[in-house]
């Protein structure tokens, strides 16, 4: 039954995507995924709330596969590599995702499953030049942290985006054993 479930599950998502493709997000309804999954549309209810949550758990599954199943099979760099290919051969998916509706934060769901895959790399790098590229890396997403703080609709207050940047800042001198700064 769980293995049928799944099944329903990724079909219904892959009309979905396939609408969302041709259409903006807001402009796809439950009755089109269903017609074009070829599913009645109660069975859409049976799993899904609503598109959002169709949207979130689409987002989600997607990256498990792409991200998180692969952590004991993959090198980081093909896992990245991977990543990247997928997101971008559907971008004018997740571009739609983004760009038409609120309700599902796409990029924080990427963050989370890139959290996964940063955690293990963390207890692998041996080198400084690792090290280096890492920070680098690491910095740009600090810099976005604070510029999507300034941009977003409900502004997110500068002492919650520097605790976050400074908890990050600590776990990272904490992984690298480095001497903290004291100022």
């Amino acid at each position: 039954m769980i293995i049928i479930s799944y099944t329903v599950k990724k079909k219904i998502a892959k009309a979905f995507q396939s609408l969302v493709e041709k259409k903006d997000f807001q402009h796809v309804s439950v009755t089109e995924i269903m017609v074009v999954a070829n599913v009645r549309r109660q069975t859409f209810y049976d799993y899904f709330e609503d598109k959002y949550f169709l949207l979130n758990w689409f987002v989600n599954d997607s990256l498990t596969e792409l991200i998180d199943n692969n952590l004991n099979y993959l090198l980081w760099e093909d896992i990245i590599k991977l990543t990247f290919f997928d997101i971008y051969y559907h971008k004018r998916f997740y571009l739609k995702c983004i760009k038409s509706q609120n309700e599902v934060n796409v990029p924080v769901v990427i963050a989370n499953h890139f959290k996964v895959l940063i955690n293990q790399l963390c207890q692998t790098m041996a080198n400084s030049k690792e090290k280096e590229n890492f920070t680098q890396t690491f910095s740009l997403g600090l810099a976005n942290l604070l510029v999507d703080g300034l941009t977003t609709t409900n502004s997110v207050d500068y002492e919650i985006i520097t605790g976050r940047a400074t908890r990050a800042i600590r776990f990272i001198y904490d992984q690298f054993k480095l001497p903290q700064q004291n100022n």
